[in-house]
């Protein structure tokens, strides 16, 4: 599991995510009756959120996971 947060809107509005793998998505939310696991402060926030996709956008556009990824390896000893 990963938490973003301010990164996820460039600091603009208050915001925040968790990333899970697929596996623990499924094993989490497996049925109706755990669907609601998390609670947010900020939850319907439309600001907040089309800050978030454009982040995630600009991340995709500009390949900055893949090159993070990159830097990591040739400079990893």
């Amino acid at each position: 599991m990963i938490t973003v947060a301010k990164a996820l809107s460039g600091g603009f509005v208050p915001t925040g995510a968790v990333l899970v793998s697929r596996a623990a998505f499924d094993r989490v939310f497996d049925g109706m009756e755990r669907g609601v696991r998390h609670g947010s402060t900020f939850g319907g926030n439309d600001l907040a959120a089309a800050a978030g996709i454009a982040t995630l956008r600009v991340l995709a556009r500009d390949g900055l996971v893949e090159r993070a990824a990159r830097s990591a390896t040739c400079c990893s000893s």
